[in-house]
């Protein structure tokens, strides 16, 4: 089998595997756990929907830098406590790797604005996809930049740094913090949010919800991240110096009991005994997206909690 071939067989498997994980649907096994939720499509909001009443929420605009350095827009949707902007403790928010179209993922920061937060999401697909909630995961697209090659299997992580600093520069230019800064992601999120806390000293602290920990591709292509390390390797490294918090689900296809185990293991040999994962019983994938599921409600009060002890507040 040649690499091409390797790659969209691959993207195909991860394709299959997103449909019935990214909007909260449990494993193959989970019609014996107490909820299930229903099928929903990809980014649709699930009800009931997080209101904007009493928060300042809308589409901004980032100016950032590609990689010839010329400067280009990048959206991002940000929502905070109408009326507390100055000196506001501000999150980054990474959804799944669709990006800010999906209304589920805009759902999510209102939610997350409301426990007192300047949440900021950029759009780190718009580089390349314009629509990703439309546009196919797989080697299916005609000009050979789909969402999983571009955002899981070769992300330019560079690219999406700069984003992302271009989201903490907006938000303090706003009159928000430049200093009380964290970052909360979910699903390819939650692995970005790994990524950057560990990479940038300013995140305070960091959460990642349901984020795969070891590499997508690992065991179809076992080079392929020889130079990107994962997040297990960053806890081996004792780069998250105790400001990072993983919230799982025992029921995740995209992030198993055994690979959250090894981080936990990681986390102690790189000397971190801060940084904390914990598992949910009978949870899937969506532990953050979908707010019916039992446990939902105590994954995201323990996320909030980690947040302020690490001095996100006003």
């Amino acid at each position: 089998m040649n690499f091409k071939s390797t790659i969209n067989g691959a993207a195909r498997a991860l394709t299959a595997v997103s449909a019935a994980f990214a909007m909260g649907a449990g494993a193959a096994h989970a019609a014996a756990a107490p909820f299930e939720a229903p099928a929903v499509s990809r980014g649709a909001l699930i009800e009931p929907a997080t209101p904007e009443t009493g928060l300042t929420c809308g589409l901004v605009e980032l100016d950032v830098f590609d990689k010839d350095s010329l400067r280009r827009p990048v959206q991002a949707y940000r929502c905070y406590p109408a009326g507390k902007l100055k000196d506001a403790p501000v999150l980054l928010f990474e959804p799944m790797i669709i990006g800010m179209c999906a209304p589920i993922h805009q759902d999510m920061v209102r939610r997350i604005a409301h426990q007192d937060f300047y949440v900021i999401m950029p759009n780190l697909p718009q580089r390349h996809h314009v629509n990703a909630c439309d546009e196919p995961f797989d080697d299916r697209d005609p000009n050979g930049h789909s969402i999983v090659h571009d955002m899981v299997a070769f992300p330019n992580e560079a690219e999406q740094y700069l984003d992302l600093l271009a989201g903490l520069d907006f938000a303090a230019k706003e009159g928000a913090s430049a200093t009380k800064i964290g970052m909360v992601g979910y699903d390819g999120g939650g692995r970005t949010s790994y990524k950057f806390t560990a990479r940038n000293p300013r995140i305070l602290a960091g959460v990642s919800f349901s984020g795969p920990i070891e590499s997508n591709y690992q065991i179809t292509i076992p080079d392929l991240y020889e130079s990107r390390p994962s997040p297990l390797d960053l806890a081996y490294k004792g780069l998250f110096k105790g400001r990072m918090l993983g919230l799982y689900g025992d029921d995740d296809a995209q992030a198993p009991v055994a690979h959250i185990e090894r981080m936990k293991r990681a986390l102690i040999e790189g000397g971190d005994t801060k940084s904390r994962i914990t598992i949910y019983p009978k949870a899937g994938h969506g532990i953050i997206s979908d707010f019916r599921r039992p446990t939902s409600a105590p994954a995201f009060a323990e996320a909030v909690k980690w947040l302020k002890d690490h001095g996100l507040t006003y």
